[in-house]
Order: C-alpha cells, then structure tokens, then sequence
C-alpha cells in the first residue's frame, strides 16, 4: 500500500539545512525517493556555497540540484512543505534556526538530539 506521500502527484518540495556527515546521508536518502524533490540547500561553511547539492554528495548533476547558500534568506524555497534541519546536538544552539525555518512556514524535522528530550 502506498504511503499518502508517495500518492502525491507532485512532489513534496524539501529544503536542506546543514550539509555535514548527516545532512548529506538525509540529502541521499531523499534523492531515492520520487515523492520527494531536493529544492534548496543551506549551510554555514562557505565553500560549499555555489556548488550543487549533486556535486557535494559526489553524485552526477541531475540538472535540478539546488546550488548551496548561506542563509535561508538567500534560499529559492518556492512551494517546499519541509525543512530537514541537520546541524547541531544542542537545542539552544540549533532554536534561532528552527524558529526561522517554521516562521518561513516550514515543517521542520531535525536530527537534534534535544528535540526528543530537552
């Protein structure tokens, strides 16, 4: 049977936030998924700023690999519905980054530990 996602027509348009170890096996997980579309990608380390999402996860360009930025203000991130936040372990490291990824009207799903018991 199929998940309501993937009997989706279109599909659900996803913005990466951090581009670390983690980020980058999440950033994979949902190439492999059709119901899923990668729309734009952020991180803090400056030389990843420019390249493609494809291109840092050494995969060949897709032609539709969203180019990284530095900021969620910089991000085209159109008609996503969801953020997959991969950054920090610490909640009061990561909530100025959560708080504008929903204030941008975003679900966001994060890999902080502290979400789970903070």
């Amino acid at each position: 049977m199929l998940s309501v996602v993937e009997r989706r027509l279109d599909p659900v348009g996803v913005v990466h936030f951090g581009l670390g170890p983690i980020g980058l096996m999440v950033a994979e997980l949902v190439s492999e998924r059709p119901a899923l579309r990668s729309r734009a990608a952020i991180d803090v380390d400056q030389r990843l700023h420019g390249r493609t999402l494809d291109e840092i996860a050494g995969k060949s360009n897709s032609g539709s690999s969203p180019r990284v930025v530095g900021k969620l203000s910089d991000a085209e991130i159109g008609n996503s519905a969801v953020a997959l936040h991969c950054t920090r372990s610490s909640l009061q490291a990561v909530m100025p980054q959560l708080l504008e990824l929903v204030d941008a009207g975003l679900n966001v799903v994060s890999t902080c530990e502290e979400l789970s018991f903070p």
